[in-house]
């Protein structure tokens, strides 16, 4: 079945495209425009064939550097592009994120036609009118406060991190939009839920003492909180989350 069966329109230029897949631009038979995610075709063939070549690589290279310990690297690698991989778990993601940050009331999800959706298309509502968060000129322009866009930033990825622990692993420019919503009021809107990250209840509840203690300068419960999270230099630490030197 191709796509002209499928689509009332689909424009074969892609609009977007990345290192695992393209979109394009199409009409549903209802009306309705979409953005269709299309996977390279070849690309899980390559996958295996790079994930080889990276393990024959990892094994070869302590021979002649006996301190690297990195072999832990494709593992996670292996886990991580495989999640990537599946479209129909990006779908799942997407309503995830929409049911835990719905109550904000500003995120927007785009939502997921899964009728047209499979392990290697994902098709979705279209976002027409966004702003790329970083285009801070067309939001000047057209009327939004930065504040406010920063406010929305700030709190939907602390309420991912330190409250719901499922986090966006991928929150780049290119992921992020701010548009008005129906009633005119500002909506961030989240993309491409293809990578996230479950914090653990321990690691989630860490984070957040630790925040905590580096606002109000309590170092012993600093201390404990980088303790949780491995990390001995409790100081950098501190000021890596703080981006300012803990002590000034």
């Amino acid at each position: 079945m191709s796509a002209k069966d499928l689509f009332k329109e689909f424009d074969e230029n892609p609009i977007a495209a990345a290192s695992l897949a393209q979109v394009h631009r199409a009409v549903t038979k209802e009306g309705e425009t979409v953005a269709v995610k299309v996977q390279y075709i070849d690309l899980r063939d390559r996958f295996d064939g790079d994930m080889f070549t990276l393990g024959l690589l990892l094994r070869c290279v302590p021979l002649l550097h006996p301190k690297f310990k990195f072999g832990w690297i494709l593992p996670e690698l292996r886990t991580t592009l495989s999640h990537e991989l599946d479209f129909e778990r990006e779908g799942k993601n997407s309503e995830k994120c929409k049911t835990d940050l719905e109550h904000l009331g500003y995120v927007h999800v785009p939502k997921v036609h899964w009728d047209m959706t499979r392990k290697r298309v994902l098709t979705a509502e279209y976002i027409e009118d966004g702003v790329k968060i970083t285009d801070v000129e067309t939001m000047k322009e057209r009327g939004f406060s930065l504040k406010t866009v920063g406010r929305m930033l700030v709190e939907s990825m602390a309420e991912q991190i330190f409250v719901t622990g499922f986090v966006h692993a991928d929150p780049h420019p290119g992921n992020l939009m701010v548009r008005r919503g129906p009633s005119g009021s500002l909506q961030l809107v989240i993309l491409d839920h293809g990578l996230y990250e479950k914090l653990p209840d321990e690691d989630r509840l860490a984070l957040c003492r630790l925040w905590k203690s580096a606002i109000l300068s309590d170092i012993p419960l600093l201390k404990r909180s980088a303790e949780q999270l491995g990390v001995k230099d409790y100081n950098v630490l501190a000021s890596m989350v703080l981006q300012r030197p803990l002590y000034r």
